[in-house]
């Protein structure tokens, strides 16, 4: 998880330990879903103290199933939450200091108290070879990104007084396979499924807002893992954000979703091959500096009015960190609650564990509701698992699941 609006800046060094937090939470009910969603939306919202070396937080979280009005309680479930600033790593690396925890915990090495690690150095956290030569271009895929951008709409704010960060954990039985021949039938990767299906259900959301604006596309994006194509050695625990993809498209008419995923194929393509995403480690440098020096007020306009975004896809597959654990039973369920800042309003999360996939939506709470959140989530599970027709309408949009019908 995590809740960044500002990016700050931290100063590491090689082989310094530094202290971590670790605490200790517990919630009793009928249904422990709903009371495990406040808690993580209470450390979604929690700043980091200030001047804090290490912007990492850990809290073990216990839920028992209460029995009604009996004094008896079922079994706790214990869940590891991980709060972390996402300015320090992707979900990969964060994955692997998770797994070492876990590793820890279950041998006993690792009391709920202050944890001890020792911090990577920023240069091989964000590894890049940009000098002075690299500079204009940059600022010229900069501009083009600005210029793009410009017919995408920016998701206005409906609720004005409420600007926290919710989660919320999608009860869904989406096999992998199934993921994955979805995927396949539809000729893209599955990441390019992802795409097309939360762009459809948010042009579906924001259709009123995009046939009364003349901004007609709407912007996605998500993060690209460069750790093979870097020369340098990023072997430790952390890994590294260091490219990203925006796919936008408009559908002034309902789109056969098949066409809509050979649309999205193509955009995705171009820029792996083109390689621009590369940039986007030192472009997000670039701003971040900006943003530490204009006032809060300001990049709260500034940022979404230049380079409009609608959601945030992210796309892990924690079986390839986990195996261990999750066959040896120690690890059931693995979530990933993205918190979101002033540039996107909601995230969508997927996680591959084993065989089944998980998902987990966070959103501002001034640009969506829960309700809103459900429907969109409901909408990209259907269409991950198949139970749409390919030309799909509002009405399915606003009608209910079969399951739940």
């Amino acid at each position: 998880m995590q809740f960044c609006s500002r990016r700050k800046r931290f100063d590491y060094s090689d082989g310094s330990a530094v202290p971590l937090p670790f605490e200790h939470r517990a919630t009793t009910a009928q249904d422990p879903l709903p009371g495990l969603e406040s808690l993580l939306d209470e450390q979604l919202n929690a700043p980091f103290a200030s001047g804090c070396h290490w912007p990492l937080r850990f809290v073990l979280i216990e839920t028992r199933e209460s029995a009604g009005d009996s004094a008896q309680c079922g079994q706790p479930l214990q869940h590891l939450a991980l709060v972390y600033q996402h300015a320090i790593s992707d979900s990969r690396g964060i994955s692997i200091l998770m797994r070492e925890v876990l590793r820890g915990l279950s041998r006993g090495h690792v009391d709920c108290g202050p944890m001890h690690l020792l911090a990577p150095s920023m240069p091989k956290m964000f590894p890049r070879d940009l000098g002075w030569t690299r500079w204009p271009h940059l600022a010229w895929e900069t501009v083009q990104e600005i210029v793009a951008s410009r017919d995408c709409l920016k998701p206005a704010e409906r609720f004005a007084t409420d600007h926290c960060v919710a989660s919320a954990i999608q009860r869904t039985n989406l096999p992998t396979a199934m993921l994955t021949q979805s995927a396949r039938a539809c000729g893209g990767t599955v990441q390019d499924l992802l795409f097309a299906a939360l762009l459809e259900a948010l042009h579906f959301h924001f259709w009123e807002d995009l046939s009364r604006s003349r901004r007609q596309s709407l912007a996605v994006y998500a993060p690209v893992d460069l750790r093979h194509e870097s020369s340098m050695d990023v072997s430790h625990v952390l890994g590294q954000i260091l490219g990203c993809m925006t796919v936008r498209t408009s559908l002034r008419r309902p789109l056969q979703f098949g066409r809509l995923v050979e649309r999205v194929t193509a955009q995705t393509r171009h820029l792996k091959r083109c390689g621009s995403y590369r940039t986007h480690s030192a472009h997000m440098d670039v701003m971040s500096r900006l943003w530490d020096v204009l006032p809060r007020h300001i990049n709260r306009w500034l940022g979404p009015s230049t380079c409009p975004i609608a959601a945030f896809i992210s796309n892990v597959n924690a079986t390839t960190f986990l195996e261990r654990e999750l066959t040896g039973g120690v690890v059931r369920d693995y979530f990933r609650a993205t918190g979101t800042g002033i540039m996107v309003p909601m995230m969508l999360g997927i996680t591959t564990l084993g065989p089944m996939v998980n998902i987990t939506t966070t959103h501002r709470c001034n640009v969506f509701d829960r309700a809103d959140m459900a429907r969109i989530s409901a909408h990209v599970v259907r269409r991950l698992s198949g139970d749409l027709a390919d030309s799909a309408n509002l009405d399915d949009y606003y009608s209910p699941p079969r399951s739940a019908a």
